[in-house]
């Protein structure tokens, strides 16, 4: 549950990203249509994990995810940090004829994170926090209006166990909608 926290996070935060390399005053133009408060309207993705177990043996399953029942804002301030909070539902189901069947919902509820983001073009970078600099992830604006943005997610990771002698693998393409307030 953790993951989809990050991952939700990563993705809504991402949305937000400014420049931190230009000077104060271009900055601010740049971020005058992307600081604020914004509410999430609707997150939807797809990807697939793949479990290698290291002996010839991988196990896949491609998914499809929504978010339902969202309560959920981010606000980016121009000193290039942001905060989100709220709550929502994430909808997974298997990627298969029939796989509404299996469908499970998770919901994550009183949703607190904070950290610091910036923009280069139209790729957004968020960052964990000012002090570690580690790069969380990318994305892309492919809308942005005075009210509405859309951005493009495509993430992968790969995580290994080394004592279990098993690779996680987990790609996920998606696309979300927010609405300045």
């Amino acid at each position: 549950m953790k993951k989809l926290n990050w991952l939700f996070l990563l993705l809504l935060s991402v949305v937000f990203l400014t420049s931190c390399g230009e000077d104060e005053e271009e900055q601010s133009e740049e971020n005058l249509g992307i600081l604020g408060t914004w509410d999430l309207k609707s997150f939807q993705y797809s990807g697939s994990t793949q479990v290698d177990y290291g002996n010839g043996f991988v196990v896949g399953n491609p998914f499809v995810a929504e978010a339902i029942n969202i309560d959920m804002s981010i606000t980016f301030n121009d000193n290039n940090t942001y905060t989100t909070q709220g709550d929502y539902s994430i909808v997974i189901a298997p990627d298969i004829e029939d796989g509404d069947d299996l469908a499970i919902t998770i919901d994550f509820q009183n949703f607190f994170e904070s950290g610091n983001w910036r923009r280069e073009g139209n790729e957004l970078i968020f960052n964990e926090n000012q002090l570690s600099g580690n790069e969380i992830g990318r994305s892309t604006i492919i809308e942005l209006t005075q009210n509405r943005m859309v951005v493009e997610l495509e993430y992968r990771q790969e995580e290994t166990d080394p004592a279990q002698g098993i690779t996680v693998i987990s790609e996920v393409a998606g696309v979300y909608v927010v609405e300045k307030r």
